[in-house]
């Protein structure tokens, strides 16, 4: 009697040695039923191993999504926050420059005014600085520092007027 076919490593099958008891068509029998299903077993072995290449895969590629995902938290609020300050930077360069040369032209009317009155408690009076627009990216959506310069601005544009005014109907 021949004992059925054991497995070990794989796809390999060993018999016992052939003795002279066994009749070779047995033997003819047992060596066509493991070439019948040698393609079989190799077909399992592969599926196994594509399962476990499949499980591996997947646990790769969560960990993957969950670096990513990581990624993009971090990096996204410095990206929104530098495009941001790019486009305010875009939008505000020509304000601020136009800003600039008007203060440049009020200083020159100021000095005029202070060179025609010669009369020293009219330029203290005068709030003088010389203003110099800040960056754009120093600025901040509620920025004081920006609400200051205008205020003072303001302030000289309205004593500017003033003095103007009272210099016009003097000479009239």
């Amino acid at each position: 009697m021949v004992s059925p076919p054991s497995r070990t490593s794989g796809h390999h099958h060993r018999y016992p040695p052939s003795s002279p008891s066994i009749p070779s068509s047995v033997m003819a029998a047992t060596t066509k039923k493991q070439q019948f299903l040698q393609p079989f077993e190799h077909l399992f072995a592969t599926l196994e191993h594509t399962r476990g290449q499949k499980t591996k895969l997947d646990d790769t590629i969560r960990q993957s999504s969950a670096l990513m995902s990581k990624i993009q938290q971090q990096s996204s609020p410095n990206k929104v926050a530098d495009k941001v300050m790019d486009l305010m930077e875009a939008w505000m360069s020509p304000y601020l420059a136009q800003m600039q040369h008007c203060i440049d032209r009020l200083e020159i009317l100021e000095e005029k005014v202070n060179a025609g009155t010669n009369c020293a408690a009219q330029q203290k009076a005068l709030p003088s600085s010389k203003t110099t627009m800040t960056t754009t990216r120093s600025m901040t959506p509620n920025d004081d520092a920006r609400k200051a310069e205008l205020l003072v601005l303001m302030r000289r544009l309205d004593h500017l007027e003033r003095t103007m005014d009272a210099a016009g109907r003097s000479a009239k």
